[in-house]
């Protein structure tokens, strides 16, 4: 696999180097394909939907999506792809997981190369992605369901007898537990934006908010 490929060529190197050297590389390349675009507010818009909304899988799934379906900007995708791999390796190595860092940065010269490639290489991944995607989507909303099923589990085990006071509580209580059970049951979902999709998962399922509400403060301090 080419990523792990990259990952094995690039031990040695200096860490920080190798992710600025990325970067100015994807300058580079949106300076060559998109002259009016700014590399630093394209940062600073993503980096803020990292941020706000966080990224998961189906958000990188819908991104080659859209490059499958054509039109004028879908190389940007690649770009769109290495730049967020570029960001969150920054992420990683300012928290001190060199490690995880150079997964990431791996990941986003991955991607970076894609830029480069003939449209026809860089198509015929996406189509692979794509449809490996929806062969998995079933697997996939399977296995979340059972990461969903856990983690009400674990806001009624967890609770203090007080109750959640609020839901970033409930979040952070059940948070060291849920990931173990993930990893343990080989879910495709990354720790790092799991807070993030627990987040939208309680503004979504009602079931899962249920077992959180039962398990307020408010509600248990109704109940007394």
């Amino acid at each position: 696999m080419y990523v792990e490929r990259t990952k094995n060529r690039i031990q040695g190197l200096d860490l920080d180097k190798t992710i600025e050297q990325n970067e100015l590389k994807l300058i580079s390349f949106l300076s060559d394909s998109d002259p009016e675009e700014d590399y630093e507010e394209f940062k600073k818009a993503l980096n803020k939907k990292i941020e706000e909304d966080g990224i998961d899988d189906e958000w990188i799934e819908i991104q080659w999506a859209s490059y499958a379906t054509g039109g004028p900007d879908k190389y940007l995708v690649p770009f769109i792809l290495s730049t967020l791999y570029t960001l969150l390796a920054e992420k990683a190595h300012s928290n001190e997981d060199s490690s995880k860092a150079w997964s990431l940065i791996a990941e986003a010269m991955y991607f970076r190369g894609l830029c480069q490639a003939p449209p026809e290489a860089t198509l015929t991944d996406a189509d692979k992605r794509i449809e490996n995607a929806s062969k998995g989507g079933l697997a996939r909303a399977e296995k979340n369901r059972l990461a969903k099923e856990e983690a009400a589990r674990l806001f009624k085990e967890k609770a203090p007898a007080t109750g959640w006071s609020d839901i970033q509580q409930a979040i952070e209580g059940i948070f060291t537990e849920l990931t173990d059970f993930i990893r343990r049951k080989s879910i495709k979902l990354a720790s790092h934006n799991l807070r993030n999709l627990l987040k939208k998962w309680l503004s979504e399922d009602e079931a899962l908010h249920a077992a959180y509400d039962a398990n307020s403060f408010e509600k248990k301090s109704k109940s007394n």
